[in-house]
């Protein structure tokens, strides 16, 4: 047998008992916190941490303050508002008849693209910034729709290189930008 092995022996050649710990000494109390405001008892835990944090104290409102007259005319006397008006295509301080294109367009083609010899049916998306901006814009509001230049644009947005797209070969469901 092992030498770890205690059953089997003699009393003598058993090993000697561990000593008994000394009790540790008593936790000196802690001073109480002062009685201003009543604390509520927090949990231990991960969950204490979570659900015993005090809420953050709401601002009252004063007291001395008044409410608003009722001045508005009420839903059924109100005349019906017009709708927003649409932002303006030049904006204030740009030479008049000149369009303004955004600095960059998010664009979503859903479609079957053919790429070099695979055929692949998905959504192609991608941000376009600057010049291609521009180009995607004034392609895709001709008559008809320019896809020849709109697509190839989109595709290198989307990370595939925009010449592999056999847009002739290609079906296009919908774009949205």
């Amino acid at each position: 047998m092992a030498k770890w092995w205690p059953f089997g022996r003699k009393k003598e050649e058993r090993p000697a008992p561990a000593p008994e710990p000394t009790p540790a000494p008593p936790p000196r109390p802690e001073p109480a916190p002062a009685p201003a405001e009543e604390a509520p008892k927090k949990r231990g835990g991960l969950l204490g941490r979570l659900f015993g944090r005090k809420k953050k104290e709401e601002e009252a409102p004063p007291q001395d303050v008044t409410p608003p007259p009722p001045s508005a005319p009420s839903a059924e006397e109100a005349p019906p508002e017009a709708p927003p008006a649409a932002p303006p295509e030049v904006p204030p301080g740009a030479p008049p008849g000149e369009r303004v294109y955004p600095s960059h367009l998010h664009v979503d083609a859903e479609g079957e693209w053919h790429i070099s010899d695979t055929v692949w049916e998905g959504t192609m998306s991608g941000t376009l910034h600057g010049a291609d901006v521009k180009k995607f814009i004034d392609a895709m509001e001709a008559d008809p729709p320019d896809h020849e230049t709109a697509i190839p644009l989109i595709g290198d947005a989307y990370g595939i290189p925009g010449g592999l797209i056999r847009v002739g070969h290609s079906h296009i469901y919908s774009i949205h930008w």
